[in-house]
Formats: structure tokens, sequence, C-alpha cells
């Protein structure tokens, strides 16, 4: 088994489980894929037909020598962790050369691709079939995606819960039908993919849009499906139905400006999203809007954001040189003057947590709530309810440049308005000691005894940015088991970064002793709690006795005198009339 050590926090935040600072690497074999890019980030969870496999997880990389998609498969528990196939395309498919996103329908076996070729966008959807032994799988093309500006899409996101009730009057008698949503120049398009039987061919039509004003450049569903969020440069929208259950196929639009880029959406909980912002070099601290480029505006920011956003209700209350330059209702703010957008390397980086509430009834507009943001140094993101007891997510972050994943808890959304704005270090791991290797894909996926942190590692190369270099791929996965009675509480006090006591060799020495310790002080308070408890048993029965012998006390049956009561009755008299104890129990 690989080496493991214990993971220490303090006060009420405990990680009671083992983090492996080895864990056997598994190869996926050598591909050339694309610099900067997640490869784990559409990876989805799956139901094997195999009874006895309880966790397996999916998620397609496209080979840019090759020039073809491989099917990868993680399944937990088999001798084989890492499965991987090629993905043949069917008679009469047009090739994939480069797309930027492949994303699996985890409710179907579908994909879709984003291509995006001298400017023009090509988006299609796909059926997939998986391999049998001894066999590739394969793909056809169901059909690509037609419509009014979807040659400018340039993100599309797939509904991963079940199709809501206002998407009813586009089922059209199909049995089986997904939703993808797609980004385009201005609008946000749905597009249905159905089926009238389970053995009839996948079709896709075109169904409701929604104008956003600016060209988005990430997209997500919550994970309820309830909201669609889009954001790009300086820009968020985001698509609010009344809930789940909601029949109005109408949503309400919030429109919010970013101090930045917003470069990737993440669905946390059951209604939010999880935004990674990035900000250009040189960010003033000044008390206006920063925006990217530079340019400050003196507008009230949004509470609880760190002033990384603002919603405007109306674009016409603000400058006519704001709402009406560049594209969209705010495209002044990005384009005016010397306004060059974000530099190739960000200068700051921040994680904001944020969601629309929907108004309680017609007249009410709702409201925008966010948690307090973090600034961070990693641009990759993955997140992960921690368990639906808790209300908490995980939230993990790593960098292109190195093979380190730091682990946060993300409260949930009763505690957002809350004294305690900090996120909660859980963990800091190392996945490469030598910095040889750097990350490629970042994930968390459930496994048997709670989430893991999945990490595709590669070789640290010259040609970094060449997408046409073989690389060989390495899995390397690390249990994160988190004591959930410590996340139940709604005024548990964030743990301070433990980082720092962890560095040395000394501090991890001392870890078995302090974990000893904590052990022992926990059997005490126990022990203590006992006989407090045996404590106040005792007095509840002295204070029954008591009460048995008020009568004659009161007759003065006891009393040596007639006339002076002994001080047994002086001390019955303040017994309430119960014979309880006056002391709370509470207080024990």
């Amino acid at each position: 088994k690989p080496q493991s050590w214990p993971k220490l926090l303090p006060r009420s935040w405990f990680v009671t489980g083992r983090l492996p600072m080895e864990s056997p690497e598994v190869s996926w074999g050598p591909f050339a894929v694309r610099s900067r890019t997640n490869l784990l980030s559409s990876a989805v969870a799956v139901v094997e037909s195999d009874e006895s496999v309880q966790h397996a997880n999916h998620f397609l990389l496209f080979d840019s020598r090759e020039r073809r998609i491989h099917l990868c498969r993680y399944v937990m528990g088999s001798p084989g962790l890492c499965q991987s196939s090629r993905v043949v395309l069917g008679p009469g498919a047009s090739s994939i050369r480069a797309p930027r996103q492949i994303l699996i329908c985890s409710r179907y076996s579908l994909f879709s691709t984003l291509e995006v070729q001298q400017g023009t966008a090509r988006v299609a959807v796909w059926s997939l079939t998986m391999p049998r032994p001894g066999r590739e799988a394969t793909c056809a093309l169901v059909d690509n995606v037609e419509g009014e500006g979807v040659g400018d899409a340039r993100a599309i996101a797939w509904l991963q819960t079940e199709a809501l009730p206002w998407l009813s009057q586009w089922r059209d008698g199909s049995v089986d039908m997904a939703v993808l949503a797609v980004a385009m120049a201005r609008d946000v398009a749905v597009f249905i993919v159905s089926r009238r039987t389970a053995e009839a061919e996948w079709s896709v039509k075109q169904g409701p849009r929604w104008n956003v004003g600016f060209s988005a450049t990430c997209l997500s569903w919550s994970a309820d499906g309830s909201q669609l969020l889009a954001g790009g440069k300086g820009q968020l929208t985001c698509l609010v139905w009344e809930g789940p259950g909601s029949q109005s196929g109408e949503p309400k639009v919030r429109r919010l400006l970013c101090a930045g880029d917003c470069s990737e959406v993440h669905a946390v909980h059951s209604a939010a999203f999880l935004c990674r912002i990035t900000q250009a070099a040189g960010a003033s601290d000044s008390g206006g809007m920063f925006l990217p480029g530079g340019q400050t505006i003196g507008l009230e920011r949004q509470p609880g954001s760190g002033g990384l956003i603002l919603e405007v209700s109306d674009p016409d209350e603000y400058p006519s040189e704001i709402s009406s330059m560049g594209s969209g209702h705010f495209g002044g703010l990005l384009s005016s003057g010397n306004m060059t957008g974000l530099q190739v390397t960000p200068g700051r980086r921040f994680l904001l947590a944020l969601r629309c509430r929907p108004g309680e009834d017609d007249e009410s507009e709702g409201e925008v709530r966010c948690f307090a943001e973090l600034e961070v140094q990693g641009d990759l993101l993955a997140t992960a309810p921690m368990a639906q007891s808790s209300g908490y997510a995980v939230v993990a972050e790593g960098s292109y440049e190195e093979a380190s994943v730091r682990l946060r808890a993300l409260p949930p959304e009763r505690l957002w308005d809350g004294q305690s704005k900090d996120w909660p270090t859980l963990a800091t791991l190392q996945l490469h000691n030598d910095g040889g290797r750097r990350l490629w894909g970042l994930a968390l996926w459930p496994g048997f005894s709670g989430l893991q942190v999945h990490a595709l590692l590669a070789e640290r190369g010259v040609t970094a940015l060449d997408g046409q270099s073989m690389r060989e791929l390495w899995h390397i996965a690390s249990a994160l088991e988190i004591n959930l009675e410590d996340f139940r509480h709604a005024d548990v006090e964030a743990a301070p970064d433990m980082v720092d006591l962890l560095k040395s060799s000394s501090d991890l020495a001392r870890i078995p002793e302090l974990v000893r310790d904590v052990s022992e002080m926990r059997e005490e308070l126990r022990e203590v709690r006992g006989s407090v408890d045996a404590l106040r048993d005792d007095f509840r029965r002295l204070a029954d006795s008591l009460q048995a012998v008020l009568p004659s006390l009161r007759r003065g049956s006891v009393s040596a005198s007639a006339g002076t009561p002994t001080a047994a009755a002086s001390f019955a008299l303040e017994v309430p009339a119960s014979g309880r104890s006056q002391w709370p129990e509470e207080s024990f």
C-alpha cells in the first residue's frame, strides 16, 4: 500500500481520513493534447452495466497529431484502472480537426464538440457506442447544430439533469430528450436533442434563445437546472427560472458587470456558481470599479463580492458612452479609449461564488448573493459537493506550471451572510516531488469512502505550447476523507491554514503524536461528561427526597422547636414545587 500520513486540523475542523503522499501512477499512454486545457473538466460519472463496478468516470481526449478522439474510462476496483479506446468515426461523418470543447452528456450516450477554424465555429452532436472486448468505441454524427449565429459560438454546456418542465413543449412525443446550450455572439440558445423511441435515431432542433448582449466565452447550467450563467470579458448574464418545477419558459435576466475576465464557470450547491475571474496586471485597488484594460468607474459594487461584480438593472441609468460603444450593452467599458482587454498573462486571479435568487412573485426582482472572493494562483479548477448532509462544497485549485493541488471548503449559501468570510483550507497535495511534471487535468470524483482528487500529469518540456508534442499522461488519485460532523453546524469557526505547520520535517514527525494527544483529550472529555451526567442525577434525587419530606417539615414534626425552622427546612423552602433542581441542564 502507498505510504500515507494523517492530516490534522485544530479545534472543530478534523479531517480524520488519510491523504496519500505517494499513490500509484497509472499511464494513459502518450498523447498530443492541447496545452493549458483541463483534460478532466468534461469528465462525467456513469453507471456501468457491470453491477460489480461501483464507481466509473468517462472523459474524452483528442489527440491533435492523430486527429482522433480517445474514450478514457477510469474504473475503480478493477484490475485495469485506466482503460482507453480509440473512437472510430462512423461512415459519412466528417472528421474532427481541432475541438475547443468535447463534452459528454451524462444522461445519454451522446457528446458534443465545438470547433473554431478561421474564426468560424462548428457545433456538432454525436452518438457514442461503448467499446466491446477486443473492439474500439464508435461514434456517429447525429447532426450539426444549425441556426443563426452558431458560426460565432464560443461555449457549449449540457444540461446534466432531467429536462425541466418548461421544456416539455419541445418534447413533441419524444421519450428521451437532452438539452444543449450554446453561447454565441450576443445570444444564448438552447438546442433539443431527442428521439421518439429508445431504438430510434437522435435528432437536433433549435429551442428558445435569449439575448445576453455580449459574446460569452464560458457557460454553465446550475446543478438543478434552474439557472444558466454566461460569462465573458467584463460581463456576466444569468438566466433565472423560478425553480426546477417552474412551468414558465421565460427566465428573468440578471446582468452583471465584471471587474475582469470571467474565464470559467462551475456549478456548486444546487443553484449557485463558482466563477474564476482574471484581472490584467497592474489592477488598481482604488474605490472605483476596475475593468479590464485599466479603466475605473465610480459605481457602487455588489455587496459581498469584494468589488468584482456589479449588478445592472437598467443600462439606460449609465452614461451613453458606456452603454453605446462596442459590442453588447456595456461594450464601451471594454473598448473605449486606450482599452486593450486582458493581457495574455493575467496579474491576479479570483474565485467568486454567486447565486441569482429568483423573486418570490412576479413583481419581485430577486437578488444576487455572493460569498467573499478568494485570490488564487492557479488556473485549474474543480468542484464537487462534500455531502448532502453538510451543504459544503469542496473546491480544488491547481496550476499548469506545477504539480500541487490546494483543497478548500466553500460554505453553504445559508452561511454566506455570516461574519466569517473565510475559505477553510482542507489540504495541500504535492503530487510530484522532483518538479519534472505538471498538471494537465484536475477533477474531484466519488470514491469508495468519499471524494477523491484525480489529476493528469505530464512531463515538463521546453515545448509547453506545442500541441503536436507527444507526452505520456499519468493518472494519480488521492483520497480525501472528511468527518462530516464538523460541517453540519452553522456556527463552525473557519480553521486557519495549516500549510505552514506541515512544512518542516520536525512538524511532520510530530503529527502522529498530536493525533494521539487529540484522541486522548476526546476520551477525557467523554469521561468528564459522564461524571457531570451522574452528578446531575444525584442532584435530581436529592431534590425529589426533599420534596417528599417537605409536608412533614412544614408541620414542624422534624424541627427542634415549633418556632424555629431548621436549616433543612430553610433549604427545602428553596426547592421548586416541581421537585427539580434550579440549575439548567445545558450548564452541564
